[in-house]
């Protein structure tokens, strides 16, 4: 049966070729399709995408007319993919074979529906035992404020009576891929796999990994989001006060215990607290704007299709 490999790029053209040379070098290529999709507008990504479209017919590739988000790009490129099995993966990861030969292999023998991968480092890179730990430690988090489990989607293998299954859910409206997958009624397998990430050309400033990931998880933690805009709200708000207060009774003479050491601190402590309440009140009129940025269809601005 027929395999497509989905990958989703965002602002990393250094990981194009290198992802799709190390799937030609170690995979045979009959039966093998591969389905692109660029996160973002025609850039430097989807011109590397386009140059190794010309010489393989296998491949197909969507561009957006911006950045919609991993979870869109996901569900595009699923709703666009016809038939056959479909193994997803990241656009800074590179797989290494034994995991989709192995994977493969439950999926004929019908032994799985889906297989998860599982990766034996962290994605901060760190070793095995502290990168187990931390994943771990958010999932309780993530738990304990959300009430939901948190979904590993960075790399999977369905088959195509999950495809047709997952394409239905979209229809009916949903639209987190690990929600609909995890919920199935069908054979789920997880199977660990070498991950090779290409941070070092990372695809990020600090500042844009903080916005992009606001806006691509929110369907993941917006209950998490909203909470902790709102607990932080409160805080400043409750500091506020005090320090108002005090500087009120110290004026009025009420108190005299404040020395000069100890009104500087106050006075830091206050600008701060009006800054993050500030920004507080900002995120939490602005969150319907993010949310809406993930219900949003994708504009499809460019395609390849060799069919």
């Amino acid at each position: 049966m027929r395999l497509t490999i989905l990958t989703t790029f965002f602002r990393n053209k250094q990981d194009v070729i290198k992802i799709y040379e190390n799937f030609k070098k170690n995979l045979s290529s009959e039966n093998i399709k591969y389905f692109f999709v660029n996160d973002n507008f025609q850039d430097e990504v989807w011109n590397e995408i386009e140059k190794i479209a010309k010489n393989d017919e296998n491949i197909t590739a969507l561009c957006f007319d911006k950045n919609y988000g991993q979870l869109s790009a996901i569900k595009s490129g699923i709703e666009n993919i016809t038939d056959g099995n479909i193994l997803y993966h990241d656009g800074d990861t590179i797989i290494d074979k034994t995991f989709i030969e192995k994977s493969l292999l439950l999926i004929n023998e019908k032994e799985a529906d889906i297989v998860w991968g599982q990766p034996k480092q962290s994605v901060l890179g760190q070793p095995i035992l502290s990168g187990f730990f931390l994943r771990n430690v958010f999932k309780l988090i993530y738990k304990f404020f959300s009430k939901q489990n948190y979904y590993y989607k960075s790399l999977f293998l369905i088959n195509e009576t999950v495809l047709k299954i997952t394409k239905n859910a979209f229809k009916g409206g949903e639209s987190i891929i690990g929600e609909i997958l995890t919920s199935m009624d069908v054979k789920q397998k997880f199977l660990q796999a070498e991950f090779e990430h290409n941070y070092k050309n990372s695809r990020y400033n600090f500042f844009s990994k903080f916005f992009h990931a606001i806006k691509h998880f929110t369907p993941y933690l917006e209950n998490i989001y909203l909470k902790s805009i709102i607990a932080s709200s409160l805080l400043s708000l409750v500091l506020l006060i005090i320090i108002i207060l005090t500087f009120s009774l110290r004026l009025l003479g009420v108190v005299s215990f404040l020395p000069g050491w100890f009104s500087i601190i106050l006075i830091t402590v206050f600008l701060n607290v009006v800054v993050i309440f500030l920004v507080c009140l900002t995120s939490l009129f602005n969150i319907e704007q993010i949310k809406n940025i993930n219900k949003k269809n994708p504009k499809i601005e460019k395609m390849i299709n060799k069919k």
